[in-house]
């Protein structure tokens, strides 16, 4: 299976997807993608994407050149998932700590396991970026339809890691309180916040209005870089 994956405007526009970590992800999200490529019976996913949480060695040996971002396991697994260890999470990042000229965006749903890898392992340099997915405010919604930490656990936690570049993803973003997610956001202080609606058609989300969410871009907008994510651009027009 080829790991090196162009990513498209669903994901992050040119990043490379580095995904180290095979197994099944403990997250189980009902809009997660590879569940649907599981159903295209592709056998480099199947196999890939099953059974017990595991380093993939081999990816530890690729070649991660120069000038590139890449986007750690940013296909069908979570970097600090529950099960992931920790020693895994440093040998990926000795590895790419190899090639320097790289930019490496790190993302999860369980940030206090993130903090917890930070506090044990040290700081990050600056050629990594640490984010966390924040669907929603709503601890109803987040337990229904997606895996890890709660909202509220996964904001604070990245706002107790101390590290200079932090992002948001509000992806597949769903109904939310404005100034309760303007509020956890603001105290990230996050360089980038992406929004992006649902890509997998076959799961009805119980997505915002397009009012709202111009709502919540503009109040973002006021302290942090906003970015469009292609799947809601036709929306918000």
């Amino acid at each position: 299976m080829n790991d090196k994956i162009k990513t498209n405007g669903n994901m992050y526009d040119g990043t490379i997807t580095y995904n180290p970590i095979g197994g099944e992800c403990p997250h189980s999200c009902k809009y997660c993608a590879v569940k649907k490529m599981f159903t295209r019976k592709l056998p480099g996913i199947i196999s890939k994407y099953s059974g017990e949480l595991r380093l993939d060695k081999k990816a530890l040996k690729k070649n991660l050149g120069k000038g590139n971002t890449w986007f750690l396991c940013g296909v069908g697994n979570d970097l600090f998932a529950d099960g992931v260890i920790f020693e895994w999470v440093n040998r990926i990042i000795e590895h790419c700590n190899k090639y320097p000229e790289n930019t490496y965006m790190l993302q999860t749903k369980n940030a206090a396991n993130m903090y917890d890898f930070f506090s044990q392992y040290g700081k990050l340099p600056d050629n990594y970026m640490i984010g966390i997915t924040l669907e929603t405010d709503n601890d109803l919604l987040s337990l229904e339809y997606s895996g890890g930490n709660y909202p509220k656990r996964r904001a604070f936690w990245l706002s107790q890691i101390e590290h200079k570049r932090k992002y948001v993803t509000i992806e597949p973003i769903m109904k939310f309180d404005l100034d309760i997610m303007v509020a956890w956001i603001k105290e990230i202080n996050p360089e980038l916040v992406y929004i992006g609606f649902n890509s997998l058609r076959s799961v009805q989300l119980p997505e915002p209005t397009k009012e709202e969410t111009i709502a919540l871009i503009t109040e973002l907008s006021k302290f942090t870089t906003v970015k469009i994510k292609d799947n809601a651009k036709n929306i918000l027009k």
